[in-house]
């Protein structure tokens, strides 16, 4: 019995496009996806900030600008998008 082996060159002359695979490499790939995270990490951790701040009841908390933390969770939204 003969086995015959089929090798497949990822970096071959065939455009990506026609392979159904994305340009980026792997690296990149994952880089982007931390980049992500950490946005999405960030907006959570403002809203919750928000959040909280906002539902306390003690008359010792600082002053939060609300306004302003919107801005920030809004702005960072759509950078998440954008990527």
């Amino acid at each position: 019995m003969v086995k015959l082996a089929i090798i497949v060159d990822l970096h071959s002359a065939v455009p990506s496009s026609n392979l159904g695979i994305s340009t980026l490499k792997p690296k990149t790939m994952g880089k982007i996806d931390k980049k992500k995270r950490k946005l999405q990490e960030r907006i959570d951790f403002l809203q919750s900030e928000l959040t909280a701040s906002l539902t306390k009841k003690s008359g010792k908390t600082a002053e939060i600008n609300v306004g302003e933390y919107q801005r920030k969770i809004t702005e960072l939204r759509l950078e998440l998008s954008k990527m």
